[in-house]
């Protein structure tokens, strides 16, 4: 029983199975008090109840008029160009593809609370069809007029209203050809379009990509060897698998949930899936009075009795749009004169994370090694032995390009609209009277707790139980069974052993007890005697004549 080794022995397993059986119970109960403590796992959790208030939090005013750049001319005010606050918010989010740090209330590490608002939002789709036939062609006369020595990789354009014959109409075209006809160049412009009065119906503000996974030659330089000017001439198109998408401006309602976290801040940002309206550009605001173009009067009174605030807010959209068109809008292209490098013209799409999606991500590994041909220096390196050319060893470009053009593009935006509240400029007044109003914050404050799982508690106590009423219903067993109880006490020792006959004689020496035993002492026989007449003499039993007598001893205990 004091020695788990001693169960190893198959001879105790046959000689004494009951012990054994003893044994094992009294050796398993021990394990509850292991599976206990691992039951318990330690987890960081919120005091109830939790702190809260009203307060000021990050939010954006579109009603603010820090948003766009608006020039007076000529008694009216015309729309030039948004400010650089918001440009700034735009390059940031898309260079880190992440909505920017914002400031919670006070300044507090744990906080959280929830906005709805309305603000600006793109929805993009694939363009199909006879469109899709009319932009590639359009592409294909741009590239033949230039000998065939340019290839677009990737082309993002706005729509705008040009004069043909007569009147104006709708010019969805990447490329405009020259008043000479010898010539084409993208239209410019990170807005559009540009309505021309009432005569035109308005248009939502919208800007098209065009990508061509495919389009640029084979040996890295140009489109030289596809056949440019024969098929062009013939009518076909030798610049396949073009994918065009069409990105309109819309108004949406936001609905994001701030949690900051030890000062970590998690946003979890929806939109309604139907936009509340298209917006649709104003480039010219109108006097409607001597007071500016922002205020309605009545019957010329001193005091206004509405004001504009669709114009403003319109205003601010529009200026988010042309600061996210400045880096979509553009061409990324290569040509004979590049020896095969991509060259950027207008967009700085591939320094954003709009440069990993799925139908951009392989020029960030462009030109490829072409079979024997090695068309930069990286790949002549990774071509020889290690320590040749190079010994150094650079980090693997393992960015998975997954995530499709279009879908990046909406949920850049997105997070550019959330991203408006980390600018002071674009925040609210406090004083102004389109404030919104304060807002429900939870301060929670976390400590850490023991968490246990009830279930594997009651397993390991379960079992604990299970062995231990085991263990005793054995020893009730044996008692009954045998009519003789024994305990540990030291009378009981000296008693059994008072008359035990050994084998051998116990040398002086050893007489005294202490370890190591001697090996002739281990290996001795030992004959206990079973006094029975005399016990029955002393009239000593537990249960009664009918059992075996039994006999203890508090003498010595």
């Amino acid at each position: 029983m004091t020695s788990f080794w001693s169960l190893v022995y198959f001879s105790v397993w046959w000689k004494y199975p009951l012990l054994l059986l003893l044994a094992l119970t009294i050796w398993l109960i021990p394990i509850a008090s292991v599976i206990t403590p691992a039951a318990l796992t330690v987890a960081v959790a919120a005091t109830n109840p939790v702190q809260w208030g009203m307060f000021r939090v990050p939010n954006v005013d579109f009603l603010s008029l820090n948003f766009a750049n608006v020039q007076a001319l000529r008694g009216s005010f015309v729309y030039s160009s948004p400010r650089y606050a918001v440009d700034k918010v735009v390059a940031a989010t898309a260079a880190q593809g992440s909505i920017l740090p914002i400031k919670p209330p006070n300044g507090a590490p744990n906080a959280s609370w929830a906005l709805g608002f309305a603000g600006p939002s793109i929805i993009c789709s694939d363009l199909l069809g006879s469109t899709v036939d009319s932009i590639q062609k359009n592409i294909q006369a741009a590239v033949t007029t230039d000998n065939c020595e340019t290839a677009f990789g990737y082309i993002a354009w706005t729509p705008s209203y040009i004069l043909s014959g007569s009147a104006y109409e709708l010019y969805t075209m990447p490329f405009v050809l020259s008043p000479n006809n010898t010539s084409y160049s993208l239209k410019d412009g990170s807005l559009g379009p540009r309505p021309l009065g009432d005569e035109l119906p308005p248009i939502p503000a919208t800007f098209y990509a065009a990508t061509y996974p495919n389009m640029t030659a084979e040996n890295g330089f140009g489109a030289q060897g596809l056949g440019c000017k024969e098929q062009a001439s013939g009518g076909g198109a030798p610049l396949q698998n073009i994918k065009v998408i069409q990105c309109e401006l819309h108004n949406s309602s936001y609905h994001a949930s701030f949690s900051f976290i030890n000062g970590e801040q998690t946003v979890d940002v929806t939109m309604d899936k139907a936009p509340l309206n298209s917006v649709l550009p104003i480039f010219v605001l109108d006097m409607t009075s001597a007071y500016g173009p922002l205020a309605n009067y009545s019957n010329d009174k001193p005091i206004p009795v509405a004001y504009k605030t669709a114009e403003v807010e319109t205003l601010s959209y529009q200026a988010v749009m042309a600061s996210f068109g400045s880096v979509v809008v553009g061409t990324l292209w290569n040509s004979q004169g590049s020896n095969g490098g991509i060259l950027a013209n207008g967009t700085s799409v591939m320094s954003t994370v709009l440069g990993e999606a799925e139908e951009l991500g392989w020029m960030n590994d462009y030109p490829p090694k072409n079979g024997d041909f090695i068309a930069t220096l990286q790949q002549a390196i990774a071509s020889e032995d290690l320590g040749q050319m190079w010994n150094g060893l650079d980090v693997a470009d393992d960015v998975q390009s997954a995530i499709p053009f279009k879908v990046a593009l909406e949920s850049l935006f997105q997070n550019i609209t959330i991203g408006l509240m980390s600018s002071k400029l674009l925040k609210p007044n406090v004083s102004s009277p389109y404030a919104p109003p304060l807002t429900n914050v939870t301060f929670p404050v976390f400590q850490t707790v023991y968490v246990y799982t009830p279930s594997r508690l009651w397993i390991a106590y379960g079992f604990a139980i299970f062995f231990a009423t085991t263990g005793v219903l054995i020893r009730l067993s044996s008692i009954f069974s045998s009519g003789v109880a024994y305990t540990n006490y030291f009378s009981t020792i000296l008693r059994t052993a008072r008359h035990a006959n050994m084998e051998t004689s116990i040398l002086p020496e050893d007489a005294d007890g202490k370890d190591p035993l001697p090996k002739y002492l281990a290996k001795a026989g030992v004959l206990f005697s079973d006094d029975y007449v005399g016990r029955e003499r002393r009239g000593t039993s537990w249960f009664g004549d009918s059992k075996s007598p039994g006999a203890s001893s508090r003498l010595l205990s």
